[in-house]
Formats: structure tokens, sequence, C-alpha cells
């Protein structure tokens, strides 16, 4: 009999009723292979702040009009495959093109894809070390790609000055990660008590977030080359006005609100570049050239603070990550 119409366990939240989500822990059936998909035994997944909001009904994440299993990211390996591209036994990682949100995702024993939503997972890369970064650290690694493809990491690594917004965050603090991992000393903001966590990442100095977004100008003092920014609201308000002529900013989060005020006159005096990052719809080569760099970091990422829950806990985790209760990231074990 196939796995994939056999019960296996998972979360499932029902968003199309009247009032909060409601989310289960129960039986789920992957459904038949249809031509060109894959049926992933999951063996790791992860709590990313989407997800969160997803669980705890913090905000609309669910765009489904049926129940749906939330979880934006999975790594395992193929169990069975009506694929051209995906043979059993190969492992994989998926991560974006609305999983978890409108189609099933990673919290569940097996997940049925399409074979095109997966990228192999590069070889010297497990399963939890990959979830250990998830979708955070794709979305931090494609940034990073971004500032490279601009300029905005030079070959003076002491002189090249990167802001990251946030860094006690999981996109912030592997944003840190691998920068330095790289051999740049990037600066960060964080709260304090983040502050040894972050300079252990090997970040260079650590400012205060209020202390930074006071007294912000139109046009300030020329200090940053590049910035990863995943708060956005005031913080990215008061970093754009402080770039360095030729500068980009990689906006990839909104954990500090979705608006923000700004003029003009950085762009066109200072010519600086603010560019989206999107990691739910990149390109397959854009994604496997960010999971490289990762895995190539790979030694790195144990450096990386995160907790491990168990597949059945993680409506506890997301609540805790929600109320900022959390320092890194947060894996999901979900089977061996």
């Amino acid at each position: 009999m196939s796995k994939a119409t056999e019960k296996c366990p998972a979360w499932i939240i029902d968003a199309a009723r009247e009032g909060p989500p409601d989310i289960a822990y129960a039986d789920y059936v992957p459904g038949e292979l249809a031509d060109n998909q894959v049926l992933v035994k999951v063996e790791y997944s992860s709590v990313n702040y989407k997800d969160a909001l997803a669980i705890t009904g913090a905000g609309k994440v669910i765009r489904a009009d049926a129940p749906v299993v939330p979880g934006v990211d999975l790594a395992g390996s193929v169990v069975e495959s009506k694929s051209k591209v995906f043979k059993e036994g190969d492992e994989v990682i998926a991560t974006g093109w609305e999983l978890g949100e409108r189609l099933n995702g990673g919290y569940c024993q097996y997940c049925r894809l399409t074979d095109w939503m997966l990228i192999k997972r590069p070889a010297n890369l497990s399963a939890k070390t990959a979830m250990k970064v998830g979708t955070a650290g794709l979305t931090a690694a494609l940034a990073i790609g971004v500032l490279q493809e601009n300029g905005c990491l030079k070959k003076d690594q002491e002189e090249t000055r990167l802001m990251i917004t946030s860094a006690g965050g999981g996109l912030g603090s592997i944003a840190v990660c691998l920068l330095s991992g790289l051999g740049y000393h990037p600066y960060a903001i964080s709260r304090p008590q983040n502050r040894e966590y972050i300079e252990s990442l090997g970040a260079k100095k650590i400012f205060d977030r209020d202390e930074f977004i006071k007294d912000v100008r139109p046009l300030g003092k020329d200090s940053w080359d590049g910035a990863i920014d995943s708060a956005g609201g005031k913080l990215l308000e008061a970093i754009l006005p402080r770039m360095r002529y030729g500068g980009t900013v990689a906006s990839c989060g909104l954990t500090g609100g979705a608006a923000f005020s700004a003029t003009v006159m950085p762009f066109i005096l200072r010519a600086v570049r603010m560019i989206g990052i999107d990691s739910v719809q990149a390109s397959s080569s854009k994604r496997e050239q960010a999971w490289q760099l990762i895995s190539d970091m790979s030694d790195r990422i144990d450096n990386i603070n995160a907790v491990e829950v168990n597949l059945p806990d993680i409506v506890d985790a997301a609540r805790k990550l929600i109320q900022a209760q959390i320092q890194g990231r947060i894996t999901v074990k979900v089977g061996g």
C-alpha cells in the first residue's frame, strides 16, 4: 500500500470558518500522487515568524478555502515518485511556493509535493541543519546574494560596512553568521540582551534600536555600504538616509511594521537602492545558490541558537516566538 494513501500525524488549520482559525493535531492522508509529484518523508521543519502567525492566529497567513497543513518549509527524503527529476532516496528541501499557506506544508510526517517545488539538498547539509536555518536562512542568503550582485560586498572586507537589523531573530542572526563566515564584520541592531550572542556570531558592533532611530533626518551621515533589513518600519526609515553612495538595502521583513516614511533624497542624491527579497517564488537557480552558501557555512551554523521541539509541541513554541521569547531559531523534529 502506498504511504501517500495512509494516515499520518499532522497539524491541520481550518481558517475558512468565522473567528480565529481552528488548529488541531490529527490524522492526515497526503493523497495519491499525480504525474510530476513525489511523496517526501519529512525529517525536520521549523517555526518561522510566518508559521507562528498562522498557528496562533496573530496574522492572516492561511489563504486556503479548505483545511491545510501549515509549515512553510521542510527537509526530508523522497519515498515515492512520479517525477522524472527526483527518485526514491533523494534528499530534498522545500520552501516557499505557498506551502503552509495555500498548499499543505511541512508539519506532517509525509508530504505530497510537485517536483518543481523541490531542490536537492547539498551533500554535506543535513536535514536538521537545513531546517536550523530554514526559510529565514534561505532569505538571508538570498539577501547576501543581492548585496553581492550590487557591489556592496567589497574586496576590502575591513572597510566594508554592512548593517543587519533585528539581528537577534532568526533571519538577522543567520545573516550575521553567514557574512562573518565570508570574512566581513557586519554591524547589527538588536536588544541589549542579545548583544553577547550576536557578537559571538561575528558582529563588529551592536546598536541599540531605540538609540538608532532617534533624530532621523532626510539625509544623514553616509555610513553603510549595504544593509539587510528584516524589520521595516522605523528601522528602515533610519537606515535609508544613512546609506553610502550606491548602497543597497535588501528589504526582507516587517517585524517592526509594514509601513515606513521616507524621502526621495537618498535615492536621487546618493543613488541608494532598496531591493525586495522574496523567498516564496525565488527561482530554483537562486535557491540552489543560496543553499550552497548555507552548506558551505554549515560548520558555522552550529553557532546559531536553536530550540528543537517535537511536532506535537509547535503551538507553545509559536506563541513564544510571537512574544519575542525565543532567541534564534526553532527546529521541529518531525520524523527520523
